[in-house]
């Protein structure tokens, strides 16, 4: 290969590879290089983070949500299907007992069954609200957990004396839009859970 060949080759390289950057950047995806993104005054001392939007749409969150709703409308069909057997059960045995089908020590019988299986469906509810609730305990720690993380190895680029967490309610009466840096913090955590889930598999 002679020496004009090789320059061509060189030359088209280099346009491929700001091809591939332009396109990058007007899908409005930031360059593998890591640093600051945010467009905000030097110095400025305090941002702040719209916690409800952040929870809306954070990859992990709404993993998380869709599996505990999962596992909710699982429950609720089993509680469902054993409170239909019961009340199917109970009707059944009323009518036994109008039609004079049964005697007293089997009405007996059978009615005590049928108040036992009524506190086993009561404890079922109580046990499965248990389990939901204290999973629904532990998806909001690890959303805490993560955010805390993220936000820590987050601002070492930029170095805010304060990242606060707004929301509809909270104590932050207002905030100016030029401070909210949500945007910016959920596109680099679902960055990082991408990686993270990548890594995983």
């Amino acid at each position: 290969m002679n020496l004009w060949k090789v320059l061509n080759l060189i030359t088209l390289l280099g346009l491929l590879a700001l091809a591939i950057l332009f396109i990058r950047q007007s899908r409005g995806q930031s360059p593998a290089a890591e640093g600051p993104r945010l467009d905000l005054p030097q110095g400025t001392p305090v941002v702040f983070v719209n916690s409800d939007t952040l929870r809306k749409h954070y990859d992990l969150v709404k993993e998380m949500e869709a599996e505990l709703e999962s596992q909710f409308s699982d429950r609720e069909k089993e509680i469902t299907a054993r409170q239909q057997r019961y009340e199917k059960d109970a009707a059944y045995f009323q009518q036994q007992v109008q039609a004079g089908s049964l005697s007293e020590q089997g009405a007996q019988s059978i009615y005590e069954e049928l108040m036992r299986n009524q506190q086993s469906l009561l404890e079922l509810r109580d046990r499965f609200t248990g389990e939901l609730q204290e999973k629904e305990y532990l998806m909001n720690e690890r959303f805490v957990d993560s955010v805390y993380s993220f936000l820590e190895r987050y601002n070492k680029d930029y170095g805010f004396q304060y990242i606060l967490g707004y929301s509809k309610g909270s104590g932050i009466l207002y905030a100016s839009d030029t401070l909210d840096i949500t945007q910016d913090v959920i596109l680099g955590m679902n960055e990082a859970y991408a990686r993270t889930k990548g890594k995983g598999k």
